[in-house]
């Protein structure tokens, strides 16, 4: 329901009925997670964040892996999209709170893309994962390697 109403911005006018709705067949607790996982989402994407950072505060989810995604979504939301001061503050203080619950997860996340990270180091691209030069590709057409 939650990532649904994104699209329409009705999430912020029907909270109150849309989190009752979640709570009606009392679901197990990984389907009232991934519930409420949505919900925050949605209000996070519809930039309703200080909406979302309260729930945040009560949601204590089996699998971090969901506090991960909405620590993702935050950090997004405070270095890439458009949205006020308070949005960006609220979503600030949303990745602090769920931060000491993710941060092995972080350093997996980190570890798969490392290998992915690109950087420019003396004409050269090298791959961030790679501590010695043997993923370096040459940007004028020539091997540094040689």
């Amino acid at each position: 329901m939650a990532r649904d109403s994104v699209a329409l911005n009705n999430l912020k006018d029907f909270l109150k009925p849309v989190r009752e709705s979640l709570e009606d067949d009392n679901p197990e607790k990984k389907q009232q997670d991934l519930r409420r996982f949505w919900l925050i989402v949605g209000l996070i994407e519809i930039g309703e964040v200080t909406k979302a950072e309260e729930l945040i505060k009560k949601f204590d989810p089996e699998d971090n892996r969901l506090l991960l995604g909405i620590h993702l979504g935050c950090f997004l939301l405070q270095h890439t999209r458009v949205s006020s001061g308070q949005q960006k503050k609220s979503a600030l203080r949303v990745c602090e709170l769920v931060s000491e619950h993710i941060t092995q997860l972080r350093g997996k996340l980190l570890a798969e893309f490392k290998s992915e990270l690109l950087e420019m180091r003396q004409d050269d691209i090298k791959a961030l994962g790679s501590p010695d030069n043997k993923d370096v590709l040459p940007i004028n057409g020539e091997s540094s390697n040689a």
